[in-house]
């Protein structure tokens, strides 16, 4: 799953180009907001309909698996 998401990732970059980051926030000149993040993090697990603690933190120490 993880994968697929550094794909979409990867796809965005090569056709948005965001700058001065990846996720903006509003304005787009800042980033985006940690509650922001985290929000979509429950929204994400709860759709998938994972039953384990998921956060942000853990993503970020999954994701070295898959590069």
């Amino acid at each position: 799953m993880l994968s697929e998401a550094l794909g979409i990732l990867r796809d965005n970059w090569r056709l948005a180009r965001p700058w001065p980051f990846l996720f903006p926030g509003r304005p787009a000149h800042t980033p985006i907001e940690p509650s922001v993040l985290h929000a979509a993090c429950r929204s994400a697990t709860a759709a998938a309909g994972v039953d384990k603690h998921v956060s942000v933190h853990v993503l970020r120490h999954s994701s070295r698996h898959i590069f």
